[in-house]
């Protein structure tokens, strides 16, 4: 890994936007001048840049209050730009509406950067309270590289419409520290943004490893799961592969007090340090550890209510 050059950290959720607009139409550089470039990207894997979405509702947030998780990879090159995703949301009344990508700072309401369902001739969002969505939104399609500087001016974010609203801002890891990114489908395999499995539970994961300079190490997290019931206790995630021993087989579990971590209806969130006590963080100590996640050797476990346990690899972000 590498020291991370600071590039674009996002900031809090935006307020209820009115409903959903039109896109607006690129504007094309005067004749004679250079269409406008995307400044490079570095990541601690590669050239990949990982955006996290907390999805939450405006208000009246309880433990089993609307939730969802999405992971948007960005990739820019040139004039060239893809932000790749996975979005699960869960706990929406009569199903969304319409899922969008909006433009706009803190305490504003946006315009529609974005569609993803339902709305402006996209396919229709799934009849369901909670699903997982994945695409991609290229350079074709909008993301000009002035709109990838309004990610590093804090003004994109996600929007579920339905019976509760939920959003989220477009988060990166701070770069204080160098770190990797990984994401995790559940129910899916491939890179972010491919094609789902046509049925049964589905979910999206999204973790930072963070190293920082004085040798500790901390493991930030979320994680959503849809279709498979309620999740359930201690055992909600766990990292099979991060084990230092056999007896350890059990995993890391991730939702325990000295984890500063909590579950919000199907969404589990926080993190882990490697100054908590040995038995919750065995697994982030070790440069093993990090070459197992770098190597695509780690993975997570979710067990819930309706349905056998589920497993995800942590795949690094490319």
């Amino acid at each position: 890994m590498k020291t991370i050059v600071p590039v674009l950290v996002l900031a809090a959720a935006c307020q209820p936007a009115s409903g959903p607009a039109a896109p607006p139409v690129p504007v094309a550089p005067p004749e004679g001048q250079e269409p406008a470039r995307f400044a490079p990207l570095e990541h601690a894997h590669g050239q990949g840049a990982l955006f996290i979405a907390r999805l939450r509702a405006d208000s009246g947030r309880t433990a089993s209050s609307p939730t969802g998780t999405g992971a948007f990879v960005l990739e820019a090159r040139g004039r060239d730009a893809t932000l790749r995703y996975d979005l699960t949301y869960d706990g929406v009344p009569g199903g969304a509406s319409a899922v969008t990508l909006r433009n706009a700072g803190e305490g504003g309401s946006g315009a529609v950067l974005h569609v993803i369902c339902g709305a402006a001739g996209a396919e229709r969002c799934p009849p369901r309270s909670g699903a997982t969505l994945a695409g991609a939104w290229t350079s074709a399609g909008g993301l000009t590289p002035e709109r990838v500087r309004e990610l590093a001016a804090r003004r994109v974010y996600v929007e579920v419409q339905g019976g509760r609203t939920l959003r989220g801002q477009l988060l990166q890891q701070p770069f204080m520290a160098t770190h990797v990114d990984f994401t995790a489908r559940f129910g899916a395999q491939g890179a972010v943004g491919t094609p789902l499995a046509a049925a049964g539970p589905t979910g999206t994961g999204a973790f930072h490893l963070i190293h920082f300079g004085n040798g500790t190490e901390e493991l930030q997290f979320e994680v959503t799961v849809v279709g498979a019931g309620q999740v359930t206790g201690s055992t909600f995630v766990t990292a099979d592969s991060l084990r230092v021993a056999p007896a350890e087989r059990a995993g890391l579990s991730l939702l325990t007090p000295a984890g500063e971590s909590r579950r919000v209806g199907n969404t589990l969130s926080g993190r882990i340090r490697s100054t908590a006590p040995a038995a919750t963080v065995f697994a982030l100590r070790g440069a093993d550890v990090r070459a197992q996640m770098l190597a695509g050797a780690a993975s997570v476990r979710v067990t819930a209510t309706a349905a056998p346990p589920l497993t995800a690899a942590l795949v690094p972000v490319p």
